[in-house]
């Protein structure tokens, strides 16, 4: 595969050379698609966590001594969220009364949603007791964080992507600067070219971590709810320092 090719010359040094001369949305493009590889085998690690949602909920539902939810809903139309491919439907108008191809389904009657093809349902009045129906409340918890699951991801690869398109920006450009007081001088487009292509080993390091353990990355700072860590960092500077030094000996 391609992607793999992009991977092994991105931790090939000698291939920098080559790397550095090409234009500088390619190197967004590869270190985009690393990120996404990367955020891929992220999600397939927190697979088995999905399958412990419910008794995760049941657990912290238990530490709840009341919980219900109480009030009025009235709408004039169906509310449909969003509007083309509609997942969520609000309507007290009558007009639907079941589960269509949507996910979930609110009326004066309750909640009605689909989990693995079969419809569930919660009615207004179990809305008022929701701790003594835990089995139902805890499925329903799980299905809306499934739900959310693919809306989660995407944000956190955009997320993921201005932080570390910021990072290389950040050191491409100050190693420019750094390389600009000695005879290694290089153009600022190599530099950040460099920069890009040098990430894709720091980008995989960091969020395969991420659902695993992250104390060994020695958190420094969050911005934004986004972590910064000392490692990867140091990691980085290390490769970029070594690809730089492969671009100037193939001179």
């Amino acid at each position: 595969m391609k992607i793999i090719k992009e991977v092994f010359d991105a931790l090939n040094p000698l291939k920098f050379k080559e790397l550095s001369d090409k234009p500088w949305w390619d190197a967004v493009s590869h270190f985009s698609k690393i990120l996404l590889v990367a955020v891929v085998v992220m999600s397939l690690i927190l697979v088995p966590d999905l399958f412990r949602l419910s008794a995760y909920f049941d657990e912290q539902l238990a530490k709840f001594d009341a919980l219900s939810v109480t009030g009025n809903l009235s709408v004039k139309e169906p509310v449909y969220i969003p509007a083309r491919k509609t997942q969520v439907i609000v309507d007290t108008t009558g007009m639907h009364s079941h589960l269509g191809s949507e996910r979930f389904l609110i009326t004066n009657d309750g909640l009605f949603y689909r989990w693995f093809n079969h419809e569930r349902t919660i009615t207004a009045q179990e809305f008022g007791r929701l701790l003594e129906n835990k089995e139902k409340t805890s499925m329903l918890l799980t299905a809306i964080a499934i739900f959310l699951v693919p809306s989660a991801l995407f944000f956190l690869y955009a997320f993921l992507w201005v932080k570390y398109m910021l990072t290389i920006f950040l050191f491409g450009t100050l190693a420019y600067f750094l390389l600009d007081l000695t005879h290694f001088r290089l153009e600022w487009r190599k530099m950040l070219n460099i920069a890009g292509y040098s990430a894709a080993p720091v980008i995989l390091f960091e969020v395969i971590s991420l659902p695993v353990n992250t104390d060994y990355l020695i958190p420094l700072v969050q911005i934004i709810g986004m972590n910064i860590y000392l490692v990867p960092l140091l990691l980085y500077a290390v490769i970029i320092g070594v690809a730089t030094m492969a671009v100037h000996v193939a001179k």
